[in-house]
């Protein structure tokens, strides 16, 4: 009797462990879901993560190139709206005119200085009277 026992209750094991199509399919559907939406989440936060940095460089070389045309000392003499038709400005202006029209989704290019804590417009690459909206800052000019 004790083995017939031991065998009703292995055959009770085995009607309790018996497979579920429905439910197994179910339960593997949704794990084989659930690693793809995580998967795709990191891909995407990679990838975009990725091309930000890779953006921020680009446009940080770019700056780093566009510096070395740029004369410092020239253009701390700037210090006068009238001086905007002078011949010195506009060359310096002219290289960086030269760049937006070279660089397509280059829009414009300013040189700012920083005097008693007010941003200051220097270099103007757009031309005079040009305003479409795009940049919208206080204390444009030299003052």
């Amino acid at each position: 009797m004790n083995k017939r026992r031991k065998l009703d209750r292995i055959r009770q094991i085995e009607k309790d462990l018996s497979i579920h199509p429905l439910r197994d399919g179910a339960v593997a559907a949704f794990i084989l879901f659930a690693i793809a939406c995580l998967s795709t989440i990191l891909l995407y936060r990679k990838a975009s993560e990725t091309y930000t940095h890779q953006l921020h460089k680009n446009l940080y070389d770019l700056t780093r190139s566009v510096a070395t045309l740029i004369d410092g000392d020239l253009s701390k003499t700037f210090v006068a709206k009238d001086q905007e038709s002078g011949p010195e400005y506009q060359a310096a202006v002219h290289k960086l005119r030269r760049i937006i029209s070279a660089v397509p989704h280059i829009r414009y290019i300013y040189t700012v200085i920083l005097i008693k804590d007010a941003v200051h417009f220097i270099l103007d690459s757009s031309p005079p009277g040009d305003w479409d909206g795009w940049l919208i800052l206080a204390g444009r000019g030299f003052g």
